[in-house]
Protein backbone atom coordinates (compact mmCIF):
# COMPACT_ATOMS: atom_id res chain seq x y z
CA UNK A 1 0.00 0.00 0.00
CA UNK A 2 1.50 3.36 -1.01
CA UNK A 3 0.87 6.48 0.24
CA UNK A 4 -1.73 7.88 -1.83
CA UNK A 5 -4.12 4.28 -1.33
CA UNK A 6 -3.32 4.96 2.21
CA UNK A 7 -4.93 8.86 1.83
CA UNK A 8 -7.82 7.73 0.35
CA UNK A 9 -9.06 4.93 2.35
CA UNK A 10 -8.23 6.95 5.36
CA UNK A 11 -11.04 9.40 4.03
CA UNK A 12 -13.02 6.88 2.70
CA UNK A 13 -12.77 4.75 6.14
CA UNK A 14 -14.18 8.41 7.79
CA UNK A 15 -16.98 8.97 5.46
CA UNK A 16 -18.50 5.66 5.46
CA UNK A 17 -18.30 6.37 9.44
CA UNK A 18 -20.46 9.27 9.28
CA UNK A 19 -23.09 7.79 7.02
CA UNK A 20 -23.14 4.59 8.62
CA UNK A 21 -24.66 3.01 11.65
CA UNK A 22 -20.82 0.87 12.10
CA UNK A 23 -18.82 3.56 13.52
CA UNK A 24 -16.74 0.76 15.37
CA UNK A 25 -16.22 -1.24 12.45
CA UNK A 26 -14.79 1.85 10.92
CA UNK A 27 -13.12 2.72 14.03
CA UNK A 28 -11.35 -0.68 13.87
CA UNK A 29 -10.60 -0.32 10.29
CA UNK A 30 -8.43 2.90 10.74
CA UNK A 31 -6.65 1.13 13.07
CA UNK A 32 -5.96 -1.42 10.86
CA UNK A 33 -5.12 1.00 7.73
CA UNK A 34 -2.47 2.68 10.25
CA UNK A 35 -0.70 -0.49 11.47
CA UNK A 36 -0.40 -1.77 7.94
CA UNK A 37 0.80 1.13 6.55
CA UNK A 38 3.05 1.66 9.15
CA UNK A 39 3.47 -1.42 10.82
CA UNK A 40 5.63 -1.61 14.07
CA UNK A 41 6.17 2.01 14.36
CA UNK A 42 2.00 2.46 14.54
CA UNK A 43 1.43 -0.64 16.96
CA UNK A 44 3.93 -3.14 18.55
CA UNK A 45 3.26 -6.69 17.61
CA UNK A 46 1.42 -7.66 21.24
CA UNK A 47 -0.63 -4.78 20.32
CA UNK A 48 -1.28 -5.62 16.91
CA UNK A 49 -1.91 -9.71 18.08
CA UNK A 50 -4.80 -8.19 20.57
CA UNK A 51 -6.73 -5.92 17.91
CA UNK A 52 -6.94 -9.14 15.81
CA UNK A 53 -8.39 -11.64 18.88
CA UNK A 54 -10.72 -8.64 19.50
CA UNK A 55 -12.79 -9.93 16.08
CA UNK A 56 -14.00 -13.07 18.51
CA UNK A 57 -14.54 -11.38 21.80
CA UNK A 58 -18.27 -11.74 23.19
CA UNK A 59 -18.22 -7.89 23.67
CA UNK A 60 -20.06 -6.55 20.75
CA UNK A 61 -18.14 -3.14 20.30
CA UNK A 62 -14.94 -4.96 20.52
CA UNK A 63 -16.14 -7.73 18.22
CA UNK A 64 -17.18 -4.89 15.40
CA UNK A 65 -13.76 -3.09 15.70
CA UNK A 66 -11.75 -6.39 15.37
CA UNK A 67 -13.80 -7.05 12.36
CA UNK A 68 -12.70 -3.91 10.64
CA UNK A 69 -8.88 -4.08 11.84
CA UNK A 70 -8.58 -7.31 10.49
CA UNK A 71 -10.63 -6.11 7.32
CA UNK A 72 -7.79 -3.47 6.95
CA UNK A 73 -4.83 -5.48 7.76
CA UNK A 74 -6.09 -8.02 4.72
CA UNK A 75 -7.46 -5.46 2.30
CA UNK A 76 -10.62 -6.67 2.46
CA UNK A 77 -12.72 -3.62 2.08
CA UNK A 78 -10.29 -0.99 -0.61
CA UNK A 79 -13.16 0.09 -3.28
CA UNK A 80 -16.83 0.80 -2.64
Amino acid sequence: MDRRAFDQEMMRAKAMAQREDRCDYWQGYRWGLMRRYFGEAFAAEEQHNLWMRFAEDPDQQKAEQGRGYKDAIQLRWVKS
